[in-house]
C-alpha cells in the first residue's frame, strides 16, 4: 500500500479524477516554476514568447496538451 506520492500538479489532478478516494492534500509544497531565457535587451523576442504563451494558455492548448501527454493513463 502507498500512502503518500509526490508529483506535480497536471498529473496529480489527473490521477484523482481518475482513481476514486484519492485525495490532494492542501497546501503548495513546492513552485513549479519554468522559464525561457533570452539575450538581455531583446525585448522583441521576449515578448514574442509571452505573448505566445498567454495565447496558447488562453485558448486551451496547454489544456489539451497536458490531456493528452500528462494523464493518469
Amino acid at each position: 500500500q502507498i500512502d503518500a506520492v509526490i508529483i506535480d500538479e497536471a498529473p496529480a489532478k489527473e490521477f484523482v479524477a481518475a482513481n476514486e478516494g484519492l485525495t490532494i492534500l492542501p497546501g503548495n509544497w513546492v513552485e513549479e516554476q519554468y522559464c525561457a531565457a533570452v539575450d538581455e535587451g531583446n525585448t522583441a523576442l521576449q515578448n514574442a514568447i509571452n505573448t505566445a504563451l498567454n495565447e496558447l494558455i488562453d485558448d486551451g492548448t496547454v489544456d489539451e496538451i497536458i490531456a493528452k501527454y500528462i494523464s493518469a493513463e
